[in-house]
């Protein structure tokens, strides 16, 4: 059923329509599917509310021995540590945009363009809107033109839509695929405390505004200049730790017992057989323990009984080892690298190639994820593009013509001076780079064309001092 024929419906059915929850085609097991509780418990994991934290504590004794026996319950947070990883081998380098192909009418455009992303500050809302995605499973950028008055240029500006900030967001597809309409459901609190009911539709044409009043709808709308829908829609089939949620629960069962372990038997504790006197101070010096003996009523000898020590020498060697299974095993399906401190420190001076390989699982995981967000930044660029036509005209044609992508940057520091002897052995040590491109290279160098000047004055200068001093 085409777009146009859904919204020519009466609203509440034409609401229905497009309201059907989405999931993608691959998510193959209808566990998968997402819902607004599962969105919820997903945010709490991330948080740190983990099952572990369900754990009863137990009444031990009976009468006035009895003792409440509250367990340990350590909340191991890898939900963060995965996702935050898996942003920085995507983000960590904010990604360049950049033209198909060089032409110097593109020069302006291609200006204005970052213009609007440094404006949004869209280096920083990516690592927001891909955490997002990570946790909540899908998330979408509303983008917008705001003329705040006829003396002033238009701002253009996008927002973050997401399930939790309160926003129930749900793309509609064609037969082809293709989203042909956005809705977005949300509600607003207005200066007297009242809630109201809102609804947004947009598709390429027009642009829906609706409010649910005493059961009813109120609706309006208006045309849709861009003649785009300004909406980049996100989407992952699971949380970012899916996979390994059963192994972190796992891990912190196991260490939380341990801990309940090492309260009890950490520590020596005395057996004492017989009547204790008194027992020392624990700061005293020379500490000793005494104990009263009493006649053994059988054969009339005095006994005074004995003091040994409790004692656990060694944790068991299972648990230490399924700890560290546990742990690789969480890190290595999530292709989440170990860098803390401990992990890196002993690894000394690696090549170039080496350091490639050793992450080579999570810089696969992040070009994977290129898939998803690389045809996003590219939508993302088309709409920009088309939001900037409305405001100067006269570029039209040539935003229409420019190709734009968007390329992601790696984290994972280059070794140059390799890079660097590599390339000299190819060209025979002939020269690898010119004076030039090094310049522009150098983080030093905030002006090259200044830069240039003051080397060739510093070195005309320089001529000129070792020409007088030799009197010619």
């Amino acid at each position: 059923m085409l777009i146009e024929e859904i919204m020519a419906l009466p609203f509440p059915d034409a609401l229905n329509r497009l309201t059907i929850p989405y999931y993608p085609v691959d998510a193959k097991v209808t566990s998968l599917e997402r819902t607004a509780s599962d969105v919820l418990k997903y945010r709490e994991q991330w948080e740190g509310t983990h099952s572990i934290l369900n754990q009863a504590s137990k009444t031990v004794g009976t009468g006035k021995e009895s003792r409440l026996v509250v367990p340990n319950k350590l909340v191991l947070t890898y939900q963060k540590k995965i996702v935050e990883l898996a942003i920085a081998f995507l983000l960590g380098n904010p990604p360049k945009i950049k033209l198909k192909i060089q032409d110097d009418r593109y020069s302006l455009p291609l200006q204005a363009i970052q213009t609007v992303w440094d404006d949004n500050k869209l280096d920083y809302f990516n690592k927001e809107l891909m955490r997002t995605v990570c946790i909540e499973t899908h998330a979408a950028e509303l983008w917008y033109i705001i003329k705040p008055d006829l003396s002033l240029p238009s701002v253009i500006g996008t927002i973050l839509l997401s399930e939790g900030r309160g926003d129930m967001l749900y793309p509609h597809f064609d037969d082809y695929g293709k989203m042909d309409a956005f809705t977005r459901k949300y509600s607003v609190q207005t200066i007297d405390k009242k809630v109201r009911q809102l609804v947004d539709i947009y598709t390429v044409l027009k642009i829906y505004h609706a409010e649910q009043i005493s059961g009813a709808w109120s609706v309006t709308d208006e045309i849709n200049l861009v003649g785009k829908i300004p909406i980049i829609y996100y989407k992952q089939v699971t949380p970012e730790w899916y996979d390994v949620e059963s192994l972190i629960e796992r891990y912190e069962t196991s260490i939380s017992k341990h801990g309940d372990t090492n309260d009890y038997f950490a520590a020596p504790i005395p057996v004492i057989s017989g009547k204790l006197v008194n027992a020392p101070d624990k700061d005293k010096v020379g500490k000793s323990l005494q104990l009263r003996g009493e006649r053994n009523p059988n054969n009339g000898n005095m006994e005074y009984g004995k003091v040994a020590y409790l004692t656990w020498d060694n944790s068991p060697d299972s648990i230490k080892l399924e700890q560290q299974t546990l742990k690789s095993e969480i890190m290595g399906l999530t292709d989440t690298p170990d860098i803390d401190f401990n992990s890196l420190k002993t690894i000394g001076t690696v090549s170039g190639i080496a350091l490639k390989l050793m992450f080579l699982g999570a810089t696969m995981k992040a070009k994977n994820k290129e898939e998803l967000y690389g045809e996003c930044f590219g939508r993302r660029l088309n709409l920009i593009k088309a939001m900037l036509t409305l405001t100067s005209m006269k570029d039209k044609v040539i935003y229409d013509e420019m190709k734009t992508y968007v390329e992601f940057q790696s984290i994972i520091p280059e070794n140059l001076k390799e890079l660097m002897d590599t390339l000299s052995i190819g060209r025979g040590g002939a020269p690898v780079m010119s004076e030039q491109t090094a310049l522009k290279n150098n983080p030093f160098v905030t002006d090259v064309t200044v830069e240039e000047q003051q080397i060739a004055d510093e070195s005309s200068n320089s001529n000129s001092l070792t020409g007088s001093s030799f009197g010619v």
